[in-house]
């Protein structure tokens, strides 16, 4: 009875209610009801819906389905290009659609379907980043010598693999909104690099503000 429900839709009035007459049958039989009892009090005691809003609901779905695609899916350009044929007698899915849609007042803003890339996560795992927060040695800046800090740090750098990529960021600001800088450099396996600077001063925008 399911089968093809968006189909169903667009069938003339006597093949709907032919299969609205089984659904009826069928219910009356499910819940012992007499034959007198209406087919709506049935639908209720087996919570089973009316075809008709089944129907209603499957072409509702599939259109919004293809509405929420990528503007250049061939599907999406189909439902955007459809304008009503009035010389045609047989609606199609998209005929009941806009008929639904003003029924309904349903609303018009939606968002895309973010489609799933074969080679990002759920369908393939990615590698976990191994993340140090240590020196190769125990010291702290509050009680070590400028100098010997720098030589720590250039062991630890060392330490690194050559075929690693390195990110390197700083910044600060007075009381956390004026006088503003920060710095990015990455410096890659073939020892080129790329360096980002900038300063704000007393107007920082809260953007570079929330960065620092």
């Amino acid at each position: 009875m399911d089968c093809n429900l968006a189909l169903q839709a667009t069938c003339s009035k006597t093949t709907k209610e032919a299969l609205d007459k089984v659904q009826s049958q069928a219910v009356h039989f499910i819940s012992g009801g007499m034959r007198s009892a209406p087919t709506a009090a049935c639908e209720i005691h087996t919570n089973i819906e009316p075809l008709r809003m089944r129907r209603e609901a499957a072409v509702v779905e599939t259109v919004e389905r293809y509405k929420r695609l990528s503007r250049n899916h061939p599907n999406r350009q189909l439902v955007d290009n459809w304008r009503p044929q009035h010389r045609l007698k047989q609606k199609t899915i998209l005929d009941v659609a806009l008929g639904l849609q003003e029924k309904y007042h349903m609303p018009e803003n939606r968002e895309e379907t973010q489609i799933v890339h074969t080679e990002v996560p759920p369908n393939c795992s990615l590698a976990c980043p191994k993340i140090n927060t240590t020196l190769t040695k125990d010291i702290t800046k509050k009680n070590s010598d400028p100098v010997d800090l720098w030589m720590v740090a250039q062991d630890t750098i060392l330490s690194f693999p050559d075929e690693w990529i390195h990110v390197y960021t700083d910044g600060s600001a007075f009381k956390g909104t004026i006088n503003a800088g920060y710095g990015a450099r990455i410096e890659y396996p073939d020892k080129s690099c790329d360096e980002l600077q900038n300063a704000c001063g007393k107007y920082c925008s809260n953007f570079e503000a929330e960065t620092i």
